[in-house]
């Protein structure tokens, strides 16, 4: 409820009228799937840069924009990483997950049991601050969220998950707030050091797989770089040194010439690269050398500005995580962009104590957890002698406050969940409540109803595809879509670079591309596509202008 308006502030029970009312109306809101372009690969998108797949790609995300901040429990931490979901499988330059399992997850229950050790956790509280977003961004070791979601998990030792990500249903809003509850995993390095490698079978299982086609010259590297090393701490420690001492940061990277693959061209040829490259370079070697290990994705740390750090679209980061037997996983940092994490040797008194709740950003007086109730001062003796009369102006003025928040509420209601959106919503429900399995029809009308108008529009590009029989599957991006119609139909250029451009903008910006201008677009692509077509039909050649 803390992202809703309340225009009766000042009048406690029509404020607490006012959140009666909105309360029955968050409905689950997604992202659009797979008609809108793959939108849930790795794409550059505002509030959600994370896919199933992640591309290693050739260019590293800049935004400029605030996508959200963090109040902590604690600064004094090594280093805060803003985990949005895990990958364990690599091969052919790109990470993707293996079979999952998902379970929801409501407030109202205790904490999940993580693969982790257990430990004293801290409470994190975020203000998100750009588009709309489907994952949880959370620390590392999430084990509770004030928000109703679904979790993505493998199942690791009896019952405790190895939880890959958390989604929130409904999608997280510009100006939301949540809570997230977290394990703190501090190790020292004679923790790590002493951790051992009595591996739990589901970590070897997935968490040393490497592709057949990982080249020698890399597991070579590995070797040498790890031997002699007799923790894999020191193996980890050693790589994430080669790898911040030898390898410069770029945003960019060329392709690879034919018959070269990324990561030797990263490691041995180009010697430069972003976080990606790092990452799953260390992720590798480290598998190479008999340590379980995995890509993390999310966000750095940020800065700290009034209290809390302020994350930026630029802060966009990937790393690797490895995992010791008692401690769980542990993040470390082979990126030059990024310091060095530097762990304490031994632990101080200070760390044992009980983590106190930071106060409210929204009311300093007190800590965010603690809620909030209307203050009211004692009445004096000769207060409670006099009886309160409500004139009838009085009343009036009362009635009229409580009408105009229904009527504002219902205002804000309809504008902000239309007809077009509850219908869908509604059905789906429906056989969600009677335990039926909801059909793929009404998921696809739910996620249609939830897109913009210019990502409607843009459904255009993927629609002429087809049209062409040329479909695409969901992990080619709108870019590669739509440079796929311009080569099938040359006539279209101008209006499909419009058309992404707005998309773009749309995503990315901070400021939406213009609706108009997208659906005069979509209308001129899906025109000139089916003349296209009736060209080569009837007269059996092709537009070339």
């Amino acid at each position: 409820a803390w992202s809703f308006p309340t225009p009766a502030a000042a009048l406690p029970v029509v404020a607490h009228f006012w959140q009666r009312i909105n309360e029955p109306f968050q409905e689950t809101r997604e992202r659009i799937g797979d008609m809108l372009a793959a939108l849930s690969g790795p794409v550059k998108v505002s509030g959600e840069l994370y896919g199933s797949t992640l591309s290693l790609g050739n260019e590293a995300n800049e935004g400029a924009g605030e996508m959200f901040s963090v109040t902590p429990p604690t600064f004094g931490y090594p280093r805060y990483y803003w985990r949005a979901r895990v990958y364990d499988t690599y091969g052919e330059g790109q990470w993707t997950i293996s079979e999952t399992k998902t379970q929801p997850f409501l407030p109202e229950q205790s904490n999940l049991h993580l693969e982790s050790a257990t430990g004293e956790t801290g409470s994190f509280y975020f203000n998100w601050k750009t588009n709309r977003t489907t994952l949880f961004i959370a620390p590392s070791q999430p084990v509770w969220v004030s928000r109703s979601s679904k979790i993505q998990y493998q199942v690791a030792d009896e019952d405790r998950l190895d939880v890959i990500t958390w989604r929130p249903e409904p999608a997280i809003q510009p100006g939301d707030l949540y809570q997230v509850r977290s394990l703190l995993i501090n190790p020292t390095l004679a923790d790590l050091r002493s951790a051992g490698t009595d591996y739990p079978e589901w970590v070897t299982k997935r968490y040393l797989q490497i592709p057949d086609s990982l080249s020698t010259e890399i597991r070579n590297l590995a070797q040498n770089l790890t031997s002699g090393k007799t923790t894999p701490y020191d193996k980890a420690e050693a790589i994430t040194n080669y790898l911040h001492g030898q390898i410069t940061y770029s945003l960019t990277i060329p392709s690879p010439p034919p018959g070269i693959r990324q990561l030797d061209w990263f490691l041995f040829i180009w010697k430069s690269g972003y976080c990606n490259y790092y990452a799953t370079a260390e992720v590798m070697m480290l598998r190479s050398a008999g340590v379980p290990a995995r890509l993390a994705v999310g966000y750095a740390q940020g800065e700290i500005k009034d209290g809390a750090f302020t994350v930026r679209g630029r802060d966009s980061h990937a790393w690797p995580e490895v995992y010791f037997p008692g401690v769980g996983w542990v993040e470390f940092e082979p990126t030059t962009s990024q310091d060095p994490i530097i762990r304490p040797v031994e632990r101080t008194p200070e760390e044992t104590g009980e983590i106190q709740p930071p106060t409210n950003p929204l009311r300093g007086d007190r800590p965010l957890s603690e809620p909030e109730f209307p203050e009211f001062e004692e009445e004096s003796d000769t207060a409670n002698t006099r009886r309160f009369r409500v004139s009838r102006t009085g009343w009036w003025v009362i009635i009229s406050v409580v009408v105009a928040a229904i009527g504002y509420g219902i205002w804000r209601y309809n504008k902000k969940s239309p007809l077009a959106q509850r219908i869908p919503l509604f059905v789906r429900r429906q056989y969600q409540q009677r335990g039926l399995a909801v059909p793929p029809w009404v998921e696809r009308w739910v996620r249609w109803s939830e897109s913009s108008s210019v990502e409607r529009s843009f459904h255009a590009i993927n629609q002429s595809l087809a049209w062409l029989g040329k479909p695409q599957p969901p992990h080619v991006t709108p870019v590669e879509r739509a440079q796929l119609l311009k080569a099938l139909v040359p006539l279209l250029a101008e209006d499909v670079d419009l058309l992404t451009q707005e998309h773009e903008q749309t995503l990315f910006g901070q400021i939406p591309g213009d609706p108009v201008k997208a659906a005069q677009a979509a209308w001129r692509i899906r025109y000139s596509t089916l003349r296209s077509i009736m060209r080569r039909w009837f007269v059996g050649e092709e537009d070339e202008h």
